[in-house]
């Protein structure tokens, strides 16, 4: 069995590229080319780590804002009563282990607080304490989950 050479040739690259920096859209390069769809051509362009460049509508308002938005901004994952902060490996310490009756997802029921705790993806206990009414946190929960953009989140209390 052969392997089928690829569509992307070090020609087709070349031409993407170039295109690419003239500002022309995917959508054209695609034509062009005669490529087999748009999404091929930006993913190529990802690939190749190609600019991100301002789309027809947003005309770079909403690229710089994002940029603007998350900058400084560190993404935390949660895992084992701890939230790793997604950059750095330091692991910073949480306190949901003081759940009064926690349980496993699959003992939760209805008007259980889904707040995760311990434990790690089947084996995560959650705080399973009586929920706000029309939420899925109970109202200590709830002040850390629901804060208005801007605003310092409040701590457990």
């Amino acid at each position: 069995m052969t392997k089928e050479p690829s569509w992307w040739t070090e020609a087709r690259v070349d031409e993407l590229k170039a295109r690419w920096h003239r500002g022309e859209t995917a959508s054209a390069i695609a034509r062009t080319m005669h490529a087999a769809s748009r999404n091929a051509i930006i993913s190529k362009a990802h690939r190749l780590e190609l600019e991100i460049r301002a789309t027809a509508h947003n005309n770079g308002a909403k690229a710089a804002t994002d940029a603007r938005r998350h900058s400084g901004r560190v993404r935390l994952i949660y895992c084992d009563g701890r939230y790793n902060k997604g950059e750095q490996s330091k692991m910073v310490a949480e306190a949901p282990t003081d759940f009064k009756n926690p349980k496993s997802i699959m003992a939760l029921r209805d008007g259980d607080c889904r707040w995760p705790g311990a434990g790690c993806g089947a084996a995560m206990l959650y705080c399973a304490a009586p929920v706000k009414p029309g939420y899925s946190y109970c109202a200590r929960h709830c002040r850390l989950a629901y804060v208005k953009p801007g605003s310092t989140p409040r701590g457990p209390r």
